[in-house]
């Protein structure tokens, strides 16, 4: 595990200090890292569970503690402040700040092959993206939705009037959590690199403008015009993950880290 940590100036610096299981990192490839309330770093782990990090050591928790599995896929955290983990092999997990509750078929849950993302809204309604679509949870009760059942979920996230956009192997989709109304949106065919070009992996908002992290690069949708540009990488990659810092936009591929200034909108290249 690595963690950034970023200086303000007007040279933008950034200093790494790295963990790995001599720390006590109970699984060297992480998965998902949240920030609780309370300033803890909770770590998932790809086969060692979750890790809880107060800067100083490591705490872990793994099946034996009531966690659904221990190949964390993502962790996010609700408005209570409860901590919610999914894993490869269809699990999903609760910790109330006490101990960790595993959902299991009596709640209404059913177990999916692998689920990808879990998502907590304004209204604290929980949103679950699997391979066989979304489920939601509110009011002690999981809601299979039927729309995007034939799409493979990897992200899911609120804009400023309540509209929930997934990222999805078919493009991106939005969905009207009222209305229950779903429209998709996808690449223009100049814009596509190749058959993953519409596998958007990784969103994010910044000033009404959705960023979006694809199997084959940086793109941008703006939620006004409805219309995609694209911010080409050295190479057509895998985004991993989008963190804005700054005024730098930080984007995690499979080939490195690149900057992106959002002031001058172009890569930094020093």
């Amino acid at each position: 595990m690595i963690l950034l940590l970023c200086k303000s100036s007007y040279t933008q610096t950034y200093n790494f200090e790295y963990f790995n299981v001599t720390e006590g990192l109970s699984q060297s490839k992480v998965t998902s890292i949240i920030e609780d309330k309370r300033g803890y770093l909770w770590v998932g782990t790809s086969g060692g569970g979750i890790c809880k990090f107060d800067g100083k050591n490591f705490e872990q928790y793994s099946e034996k503690d009531g966690l659904s599995g221990n190949i964390v896929t993502d962790l996010n955290k609700d408005n209570d402040g409860n901590i919610w983990a999914t894993s490869t092999w269809g699990g999903i997990s609760r910790f109330d700040g006490k101990s960790f509750y595993s959902f299991a078929h009596k709640e209404g849950f059913k177990k999916f092959e692998q689920l990808n993302v879990v998502f907590s809204d304004s209204k604290n309604k929980i949103w679950i993206g699997s391979k066989i679509g979304i489920t939601t949870y509110e009011n002690n009760k999981f809601v299979h939705l039927k729309e995007l059942n034939d799409a493979i979920i990897y992200e899911i996230i609120e804009d400023s009037k309540g509209n929930i956009w997934v990222g999805t192997t078919q493009g991106l989709s939005r969905l009207n959590p009222t209305t229950q109304k779903i429209k998709n949106f996808n690449l223009p065919i100049k814009l596509i690199e190749d058959i993953s070009s519409n596998e958007f992996r990784k969103l994010l908002i910044i000033n009404n403008k959705l960023w979006i992290g694809s199997s084959s690069g940086l793109f941008v949708f703006d939620l006004g015009t409805q219309e995609f540009e694209s911010h080409p990488l050295k190479y057509n990659i895998k985004v991993n993950d989008l963190k804005l810092v700054g005024n730098k936009l930080l984007v995690a591929t499979m080939g490195g880290l690149y900057q992106f200034d959002m002031e001058s909108h172009t890569f930094v290249t020093d």
